[in-house]
């Protein structure tokens, strides 16, 4: 059997195959096309003897619609992570269509790293730790990784769109990032960090010249290839132009076995 399933906000892949199992009695289910726990939205999952397809469901064209939230920087480029910038640069009109003109300029790439925090493993060429083989979510936690350690792969963006940038109060913003932290399961929390991102964000609204402080949003839809991470923006951004932003509200709205 194969369907598709609402990932939820919160669920890791783990949580929604067991929910899979549970609702359809299965004993094995495969998940394509996993997304992080804060992300949403469409997801296919096979049961029983389809996963034996899994290869013929790994390169689906998928559709996004989600956030930039511009002035905030986090490590892991999206709300999960702790904040490591949070600048005053004043918003304007031409601020936005810089950020625009950038993420065109960046969706021109036909090439695009892996995340920083992401599962995939490699091994380290430099440093104390040569030769040892992880994650590089496990490298990225300890402060020994680099762009250049990061592999790549091909990608393409097939149609991208631009909302209207809109404006928020960080007070607000904030209630909307704890209560979704709050929806991981209480025994991934430490694994996920959830403590000490919670702690990031509170003790940024504790800053008076933070708290009053209005953030603004950009949203973005866009059709891409299988592979590509959505995150990567928020990285580039910094890495190469310098401007501070994360990712907000990944919702995967369609998927399709062509464009």
């Amino acid at each position: 059997m194969i369907i598709e399933i609402y990932k939820r906000i919160g669920e890791t892949t783990g949580d929604l195959a067991n929910r899979i199992k549970k609702e359809y009695n299965a004993d094995k289910v495969a998940i394509c096309g996993k997304l992080d726990p804060m992300a949403r939205g469409i997801t296919t999952a096979l049961i029983g003897d389809s996963t034996k397809l899994m290869d013929s469901h790994l390169t689906t064209i998928k559709t996004y619609e989600f956030k930039l939230v511009l002035n905030i920087k986090t490590d892991t480029d999206d709300i999960m992570g702790i904040i490591s910038h949070h600048n005053k640069q004043a918003i304007n009109h031409e601020y936005i269509l810089n950020c625009k003109s950038k993420i065109n300029e960046l969706c021109e790439s036909k090439t695009q790293h892996f995340h920083p925090f992401s599962a995939i493993k490699v091994r380290m060429e430099h440093g104390y730790n040569n030769g040892e083989r992880h994650s590089l979510h496990y490298w990225a936690l300890k402060g020994n990784l680099k762009m250049s350690d990061l592999p790549t792969k091909s990608v393409n963006v097939f149609e991208k769109e631009f909302g209207n940038a809109y404006s928020i109060s960080y007070n607000s913003y904030h209630k909307q990032i704890i209560n979704r932290l709050s929806k991981v399961k209480d025994h991934q929390k430490e694994v996920f960090r959830v403590p000490l991102i919670t702690d990031s964000w509170n003790s940024n609204l504790v800053n008076k010249t933070h708290s009053s402080d209005t953030l603004t949003i950009l949203p973005i839809k866009m059709t891409v290839s299988s592979g590509f991470y959505i995150r990567m923006l928020s990285y580039y951004l910094k890495s190469y132009f310098d401007i501070d932003s994360h990712i907000f509200d990944i919702h995967r709205t369609e998927i399709n076995q062509s464009f």
